[in-house]
């Protein structure tokens, strides 16, 4: 079975448990780091 995320996971830090017919899967976003460099001058 596969199963589509509307967002990339990352790697680490999956934790999943089975329990009474019911699989729980936790999986923490990818953090994309959005900060740009801009430089700058001062008179």
């Amino acid at each position: 079975m596969t199963v589509l995320l509307p967002t990339t996971v990352s790697h680490e830090g999956v934790k999943a448990s089975y329990k009474i017919g019911v699989l729980e899967a936790k999986m923490p976003k990818l953090m994309k780091d959005d900060r740009k460099k801009v430089d700058m001058e001062f008179h």
